[in-house]
């Protein structure tokens, strides 16, 4: 039965009069849907932080959700205001000690008196909390291993009733995973001599021997670090935020841009950095607006509501305007800095820099997270669990071959860039998580709610 249409929803959840409360736009939109269908109504208040998962309280004021960020929140629908559960209690997101507070995902409260949570290696956890104070009475506790949890933004697959029953899937998490390469040849793997961690959005260095990657650690918020693939060699770069999105490398190999959201937890502004992973000292705030560098390494993109924009650092009177589109990410330019790639209206768009309107599809349906081969030969993008190829001349103008499936497979897509070419184009990067997409087994719990609180007592 089809009840409303959503566009990109993180989560919904029934309400005690029989409405239902959808996060939808990718957690950014809370609307009410009637009980038995009909067009969203979405809430005046604007929220400031993303809900993934939300979960209604008692009351129907406040909403328990996870977030981008990893964070656990409480959100108060009426002022839009979220507070943040820590430690060592429940606090205003804008004073809290990124620290102390506890990250992980999908959390419900439970009848017992607790909140339960998912940490990223798949481990069910518990706290005792008085939902009528809003305290924290205790520290977590680990409830039960073996939860599956699928990459980054996916749900957790548990539930649990009113009564204390418990049900879920057992298996592995899907937000720990590998680095392996494809060979576009002959589709076969080779793992990355690299541990298996939460990795999220990476990109490649120019010279193919370093990964940047956002990493989600078990327990603690993400960080920006830098992966040797010879070595194996990780560096970690000083974040002051919390890092969302996919870093990227200055052409040049030198530095590494980020965005991070702000400390005070407010998800509809943040910051663009530059940071030299070899010179920590060496750390530049970027322009309001920055998504990304152009590939002379010099100019800027940024985007607003209008588009996406070419922003020259000595003239920013003169910018140039490059995408229609408004996106988070910044197109991908082709080594000769004047083609660019990017995705609008649920495709992948070819554009020359300053004609915008003459734009050309690349993919016939579908595709995401488009990019160049280091010749600029081919566009490789992705469309779900397949990659295609498309050749490409860019003589005066630019002429696309039929798009031609390179591989497939039950490879990860997390928030950003999940997938880069190598150096000499011959192999794919990507994230390898359980060999198992989903399971066939659920498996039913009853009077949980009594092994709850025997582990995790006030």
């Amino acid at each position: 039965m089809s009840l409303a249409r959503a566009f990109a929803p993180y989560g919904a959840t029934w309400a005690e009069d029989g409405r239902i409360l959808v996060s939808d736009r990718q957690g950014i939109r809370l609307s009410w849907v009637p009980g038995g269908g009909g067009t969203p109504q979405p809430i005046e208040r604007k929220i400031i932080t993303r809900a993934f998962s939300p979960q209604i309280m008692a009351g129907g004021e406040w909403i328990l959700h996870g977030s981008i960020e990893g964070v656990l929140y409480l959100h108060h629908l009426e002022s839009g205001w979220p507070y943040a559960i820590g430690r060592k209690g429940v606090v205003r997101r804008d004073s809290a000690d990124l620290d102390e507070l506890l990250y992980g995902a999908n959390p419900l409260y439970l009848e017992s008196g607790h909140i339960a949570y998912l940490s990223n290696d798949g481990t069910l956890l518990a706290f005792p909390f008085d939902l009528s104070a809003r305290r924290v009475l205790g520290p977590p506790v680990p409830i039960l291993e073996g939860v599956r949890l699928e990459a980054e933004a996916g749900d957790a697959q548990v539930a649990v009733s009113r009564a204390g029953t418990l049900v879920y899937a057992p298996g592995e998490s899907a937000r720990l995973s590998r680095f392996v390469w494809v060979d576009h040849v002959t589709g076969t793997m080779d793992t990355l001599p690299l541990p298996k961690a939460g990795y999220s959005g990476f990109d490649l260095s120019p010279d193919g021997r370093e990964i940047a990657v956002r990493i989600r650690p078990t327990a603690s918020r993400a960080e920006i670090a830098t992966l040797d693939i010879p070595t194996g060699v990780q560096t970690r770069l000083a974040t002051e935020g919390v890092p969302v999105g996919s870093p990227k490398w200055w052409p040049d190999g030198s530095n590494v841009l980020y965005f991070e959201l702000f400390p005070d937890g407010d998800q509809t502004r943040g910051v663009t950095l530059r940071q030299s992973p070899r010179n920590p000292a060496s750390r530049d705030t970027l322009p309001a607006g920055t998504i990304g560098v152009a590939a002379n390494g010099r100019d800027l993109i940024q985007g607003d509501r209008a588009g996406q924009w070419l922003v020259p650092r000595e003239h920013e009177d003169r910018r140039v305007k490059l995408t229609k589109a408004q996106s988070l990410y910044a197109p991908a330019f082709g080594p000769d800095g004047e083609w660019f790639v990017y995705m609008d209206e649920g495709a992948v768009f070819a554009a020359n820099v300053g004609k915008p309107h003459e734009r050309y599809k690349i993919s016939p349906v579908g595709g995401e997270e488009p990019t160049w081969t280091p010749d600029g030969k081919r566009i490789i993008y992705r469309d779900h669990q397949e990659w295609w190829s498309v050749d490409v001349s860019m003589r005066g103008t630019l002429r696309a071959g039929r798009p031609r499936v390179l591989f497939r497979g039950p490879f990860l897509q997390v928030p950003g860039m999940s997938h880069d070419v190598s150096s000499d184009g011959r192999r794919q990067l990507v994230l390898l998580g359980p060999p198992e997409e989903t399971t066939t087994r659920l498996v039913a719990v009853t009077n949980w709610f009594a092994e709850v609180e025997r582990l995790a007592s006030p």
